[in-house]
Order: C-alpha cells, then sequence, then structure tokens
C-alpha cells in the first residue's frame, strides 16, 4: 500500500479500491489505514456512505518512504503497482538484464514488454508512459516500454522477426497477465 501511495501520491482511492491494489486482507488493510491516519500520512475523506484515502503528499515521511522504495523495492513490484493503473494491458512482463538468471548491474535500465489491444489508443499510450516515468523517477533507473497489440505481435512472430524472437524465448518476469496472453500470438 505504500508503494502505491509512494507512485500515485494524489491518487484518491476507497477501501475496497485499496483491497484489489493491495491483496491485503480487510483487517490488515484497516490496520494498516488506521496507522497511517494516525501518522498524518494518510487523510480519511466520507463522501456519502463511502469512506476515500489519501495521501498527504506534503507530510514529510514520504519523501523517507520513497527514498526506502528507491533503495529497497523489488522494480517488478513498483512496476506491477505502476502498470496497474494503466486501461487496456493484457500482460506486461520485464525482460533483458532485469530478467532472472542475468547479471544486474547499479546503471542497467529496465527493459519492460507490453502486449494490449489499446495500446494504439492516444490515451492509453499517454497513461503508459507517464506511468514508466513515474516508475523510473521512483527506482531511479530508465524503464524503456516496448508496446505492441496482439496483431502486431503475431505479424512479426510470422515473420520471425529476430528481436520477437530474443524477447519471446528469454527469460521474463511477469508485471500483469502470465504466458497464457502470449499463447494466441504465439499460435
Amino acid at each position: 500500500m505504500v508503494t502505491h501511495f509512494v507512485l500515485h501520491p494524489y491518487s484518491v482511492l476507497h477501501f475496497r479500491a485499496l483491497q484489489r491494489v493491495t491483496g491485503l486482507s480487510s483487517r490488515s488493510l484497516q490496520q494498516e489505514l488506521a496507522r497511517l491516519v494516525e501518522l498524518g500520512m494518510l487523510r480519511r475523506e466520507r463522501e456519502g456512505r463511502k469512506v476515500y484515502f489519501r495521501a498527504d503528499a506534503g507530510h514529510p515521511r514520504w519523501q523517507v518512504f520513497r527514498q526506502m522504495v528507491r533503495e529497497f523495492a523489488d522494480p517488478a513490484e513498483v512496476l506491477g503497482i505502476a502498470l496497474a493503473e494503466v486501461p487496456g494491458i493484457e500482460g506486461a512482463f520485464i525482460y533483458g538484464s532485469f530478467a532472472p538468471g542475468t547479471d544486474i548491474h547499479p546503471e542497467s535500465d529496465i527493459d519492460v514488454f507490453v502486449l494490449g489491444s489499446a495500446l494504439e489508443e492516444p490515451e492509453t499510450r499517454l497513461a503508459l508512459s507517464g506511468e514508466a516515468l513515474e516508475a523510473a523517477g521512483l527506482l531511479g533507473r530508465e524503464v524503456n516500454v516496448t508496446r505492441y497489440t496482439p496483431q502486431k505481435l503475431a505479424d512479426r512472430q510470422a515473420r520471425s522477426a529476430r528481436f520477437i524472437r530474443s524477447v519471446m524465448e528469454g527469460e521474463k518476469v511477469w508485471l500483469v497477465g502470465d504466458e497464457a496472453v502470449l499463447r494466441p500470438s504465439i499460435d
């Protein structure tokens, strides 16, 4: 949950949305929210019967958390949270130097492959770029996004494009979806 609010400091979410984003049980989420509200890091706002939570972006502890996320968070977790905000993504994974079994250097960038039918839509492209930029700033690393629609991917696979073959055969760290989203394109 902290990573979500560090990545999206101006988001306003109700309890159920936070539960979906974090995967926490109701009880655990209630306890965490109560702590963060008590510390003044989150604001609790009621609108009718719904209760919303928003970060107090000016609270000094958020900067400390931001630094901790930069130093210690798993880039896959941060990118997964960021990409969850983009509509129309059917699958996304890290490939290249950040994939398992490869050597990661402090200056290594993060290569992300994104698959989705709506990725040619201007608003989806803008949302994807914004989330990638936000994650890059938080992680202190460049994030390179390669985006394909299923049709474009199938076309490149049919032509045995070297880059696509290399990415599809290489190691992957899944952020959204799993290997199954590639099957319609592979077949």
